[in-house]
């Protein structure tokens, strides 16, 4: 460690004391994950109701949510418009998830420090036919009553994903509709079998006097076993009986009652001989019920769909043979699919799934045991790992997995790294076959690729010298599977970085004594040294010390007990500090209470800064002196035994000396002006 230049004095520890009060407060803004460049950046976002939830048919709501945000020091804006979005959660995608709304916001002109701000949208529980939970009134497929996941996302004016989003807000439409309350079995049946039909009501209704209810289903396979009714709607006000391919359920009260969301339940046999196929139970529309008035509320029919199948436990077999892909398709000839079943057709279906885990789409067998399957998301290239699954409905399932595509395919993932104002790794994931890859590479704004030959056996990233800084470039790779050039694959999607200096991230203040303190950061890519910048909080004035390249903390004594001190950090891309990157955002921390240790001058209070500065230290192949003065001086260096091993006259302001020659040890470094002398101790390694 350096020795101070001077010591400390009773005024030193009150300039201390006033100053270093400030690195702790800022160390809880670092942990804000979204800055924006003009310095605001979204923290979280939080639906904060449902207004009313359950939502009744036909009628509207209110969501609300919560954005809380900062504004970083030194910045007073007001920021906007930015995009706030209302989506569904379909399960899948997000990118794919439905917009139910959208509303614009300003952030307003504020001060630095944590903000929030409220945003509503309306939505509605309604659709152009019968009663459903279409938000976003397009009629889709999963506009349905019942539960719906809804979120809020912030993005950015041009539509890109900016900051976060909320949790999922769960959000019930309902209707008091008659309907199929559920099969049990739910979804399929073999023949012979039994299913029970609970029939009800969405939702218990108020004020009923009579009501008629009439259950649809296909009597020439299916009988009614028995009915057993709920003890609110027993006695001798109600009856049932069947008649054609209807079972009436029918009740009238001398006095209004309500009816239960539950009030019955159907046994259904289906007929040993019942074929394979869908079969819907259903309340009809001449269901009716009524108030003590005679006036009729209204309810719509309920549906469900049972799917009586086979006694079939062989799974159906996949073709690959009779199989056919491009980019776009995937097609099975006649054949490429078969079952011991003997009518296939909407029995089987078949699936396609990217590594294991992602489906892509899929499509039911025709009877000549052919399929189709396109509009998958993405693009079909080779290297994909594919599975194809064939199910059928009575749960019977095979599949078989591959690698899509025979023609040579370039790697499917890119990406840079190591960037610095000069340089960059050019980085992708290898593939099995591959001969050997070419990259070619060029400034974003330019149109001529430069070209570069990767030979056979070479590792699965490319190092790039001699770019220009604060410079934009494209890349691009493709893959040779064999020595000719004629068997290459297309190229890769475009890969854009930019070079620079860089600032060091996940910086942080660990651990925090009464008297010391650790900054700790993490190491930029192409840093010659770092230099800390650091003060009391609320004091304008800061102290700035180097560092070496190869430090990633820095350890500082002489702090005072129960003060805020703040601290920033930037990159020198060069030793003379010619390159050097912007700061990073400040990160304040708190002294402890407790006695200070008194081993130093606080290095953060301007009027104890050491006037002569060398890194970094220790050295390796160079160091940087910096000193005071504008007249010329002289720069001598001392070995540990008192050997000459460097004297020169130089310019004023500061010098690097080339250390590659030296032996390993302790130097004294001596600038002499003609005011004073300045000494200070640097290791060479």
């Amino acid at each position: 460690m350096r020795q101070p230049i001077y010591t400390i004095t009773k005024s030193n520890i009150a300039r201390i004391i006033a100053r270093l009060k400030a690195l702790l407060a800022i160390l809880a803004l670092s942990a804000i994950t979204i800055p924006s460049a003009s310095g605001l950046g979204v923290t979280g976002v939080t639906i904060t109701g449902v207004a009313p939830n359950p939502i009744p048919c036909g009628q509207g709501a209110v969501v609300s949510a919560t954005i809380n945000y900062f504004v970083r020091g030194g910045d007073f804006l007001p920021m906007g418009p930015v995009l706030v979005r209302l989506y569904e959660n379909d399960g899948g995608f997000r990118k794919f998830d439905e917009v139910l709304s959208i509303t614009t916001l300003t952030f307003p002109l504020t001060a630095p420090g944590r903000r929030s701000i409220n945003v509503t949208f309306p939505v509605n529980c309604a659709a152009p036919i019968g009663c459903l939970c279409d938000f976003s009134g397009n009629n889709d497929i999963d506009d349905e009553h019942g539960e719906h996941e809804l979120y809020v996302q912030v993005v950015s004016g041009g539509g890109g994903d900016w900051g976060p989003a909320s949790a999922d807000e769960i959000v019930t439409c309902i209707k008091p509709d008659s309907t199929i309350a559920s099969l049990t079995p739910s979804s399929s049946l073999f023949p012979g079998g039994q299913v029970a039909v609970a029939v009800g009501l969405n939702r218990p209704l108020d004020n009923v006097s009579s009501f008629t209810t009439n259950l649809v289903y296909d009597t020439a396979f299916f009988t009614v076993d028995s009915f057993a009714t709920s003890i609110a709607l027993s006695g001798p006000e109600c009856g049932s009986f069947g008649f054609g391919n209807t079972f009436q359920l029918f009740c009238g009260y001398p006095n209004p009652v309500t009816i239960p969301a539950d009030f019955g339940m159907l046994y259904l046999s289906a007929a040993p001989n019942t074929p394979f196929g869908e079969y819907m139970i259903s309340i009809d529309t001449t269901s009716e019920f009524f108030d003590p008035g005679f006036n009729h509320i209204p309810v719509e029919m309920g549906t469900d769909w049972l799917m009586v199948v086979p006694v079939d436990s062989t799974p159906p077999q996949i073709d690959t043979a009779l199989i056919n892909f491009n980019d776009s398709t995937i097609t099975g000839n006649i054949g490429s699919v078969t079952d011991n079943f003997v009518s296939i057709e909407s029995y089987v279906e078949i699936e396609v799934i990217e590594n294991d885990s992602l489906p892509l789409g899929g499509a039911y067998i025709e009877a000549n045991g052919s399929f189709s399957m396109s509009g998958f998301g993405i693009q079909l290239r080779g290297g994909m790992m594919l599975t194809l699954r064939a199910n059928d409905a009575a749960g019977n399932a095979s599949e078989v997995s591959f690698v899509y595509g025979s023609e040579c395919s370039p790697p499917l993932t890119t990406g840079t790294s190591k960037i610095t104002p000069n340089s960059a790794r050019l980085e992708w994931d290898s593939l099995d076959g591959v001969h050997h890859y070419q990259i070619r590479g060029k400034v974003s704004s330019n149109s001529n690729f430069i070209f570069i030959t990767l030979p056979p056996g070479a590792p699965n990233f490319k190092d790039v010298f001699g770019l220009s800084n604060n410079t934009s470039f494209d890349w691009q790779i493709r893959s040779f599977c064999s020595a000719s050039p004629a068997d290459s694959s297309e190229w890769s999607a475009l890969t854009v970085f930019i070079t620079g200096c860089y600032e060091p991230d996940s910086i942080f203040t660990n651990p925090v004594t009464s008297s010391g303190a650790r900054l700790n950061w993490t190491q930029a890519s192409g840093a010659e040294g770092y230099e800390i910048n650091g003060r009391i909080v609320g004091n304008t004035n800061s102290v700035s010390i180097l560092v070496g390249s190869s430090a990633s903390h820095k350890d500082v004594f002489g702090l005072q007990s129960n003060t805020n001190y703040e601290w920033r950090i930037r990159t020198y891309c060069t030793v003379s500090g010619s390159v050097k990157s912007s700061y990073t955002p400040f990160v304040q921390f708190t002294t402890s209470s407790g006695n200070r240790v008194m081993n130093g001058n606080d290095p953060f209070d301007p009027n104890n800064s050491k006037e002569l500065m060398i890194f970094p230290n220790p050295a390796k192949d160079k160091i940087h002196v910096s000193y005071p003065g504008s007249n010329p001086t002289m720069i001598n260096v001392w070995s540990a035994t008192g050997e000459l091993v460097f004297s020169k006259p130089n310019g004023p302001g500061n010098a690097t000396l080339l250390t590659d020659a030296w032996p390993s040890g302790l130097y004294i470094v001596e600038v002499q002006t003609d005011e004073s002398v300045f000494r200070e101790k640097v290791v060479v390694e």
